[in-house]
């Protein structure tokens, strides 16, 4: 696969891109569980990690500019009355990823001779459905 245009990594809220957004960060995780036993048919054998799938989750950190008051709007109510925000993420060259979204953390900062810039932290709740884009 050729290398993707950074740019078009887009996180977008209903059909909107999220204006602003000059990095962003996707995070797929999921936790393991131990699930290690002793082999019961060699007791004194070697024991190898033995794992299975828990607790997965697609985290979103992101950073840039304030430009679009009713996404900022969008996201401080989300956060402020504990609901979800449905998000697609586009990934250039491989698919999206779709799902609900809270809002971990939301920052906006100023310098005396700047743009007000704004960070946000977005958590899945719920099922992430990744769609692989076609070719």
């Amino acid at each position: 696969m050729p290398k993707q245009n950074a740019r078009e990594l887009l996180v977008k809220l209903g059909t909107e891109v999220v204006a602003g957004l000059t990095t962003r960060t996707i995070n797929l995780n999921g936790n393991l569980v131990d699930i290690t036993s002793i082999n019961t048919a060699e007791p004194g054998g070697t024991v190898w990690r033995e794992v299975i799938a828990g607790i997965q989750m697609l985290d979103i950190d992101g950073n840039g500019y304030f430009e679009d008051k009713t996404q900022a709007v969008s996201f401080i109510d989300a956060k402020n009355d504990g609901t979800y925000l449905a998000l697609e993420i586009i990934v250039p060259g491989l698919g999206s990823f779709t799902g609900n979204f809270a809002v971990g953390n939301m920052g906006l900062a100023g310098e005396l001779e700047g743009a007000v810039t704004m960070t946000i932290q977005l958590q899945s709740s719920g099922a992430v459905v990744f769609t692989p884009a076609v070719a």
